[in-house]
């Protein structure tokens, strides 16, 4: 599983923010401070984690799996997830002590936390 730290207050990314540093023509050779294609939109505000703890847990509230101090890179972290006996049906991910410096520093001492419901099949 991959976890990505998304930064919902930083503004939206655009021509302006996102200049078009390269571009690459037709023949695949790339051109520096060349006008061309430029798609801010699609990048991803990722924030800056120090770490997290993960738990998986099945529908009665068990844990299925965890870690804890996880420390993501350029504000992502990849999981793999290994159940110690087989599970299928409905888990809740659970990511908590979420800590940034950065976002310390922007707005006081943060620690976050998210929880959402999915199926393994």
């Amino acid at each position: 599983m991959e976890v990505l730290f998304l930064n919902a207050s930083a503004p939206l990314p655009n021509a302006k923010t996102v200049p078009q540093r390269e571009t690459k023509n037709v023949s695949g050779e790339t051109t520096l401070n060349a006008s061309g294609f430029n798609q801010p939109e699609i990048l991803q505000r990722q924030m800056s984690v120090d770490s997290y703890d993960i738990s998986n847990y099945d529908n009665k509230g068990h844990v299925l799996w965890n870690k804890t101090h996880e420390m993501p890179r350029a504000g992502s972290g990849f999981e793999r997830v290994t159940f110690s006996k087989p599970y299928k049906g409905d888990i809740t991910i659970q990511i908590n002590n979420i800590k940034s410096a950065a976002a310390a520093a922007a707005k006081g001492s943060t620690i976050d936390s998210v929880k959402f419901a999915t199926k393994v099949s």
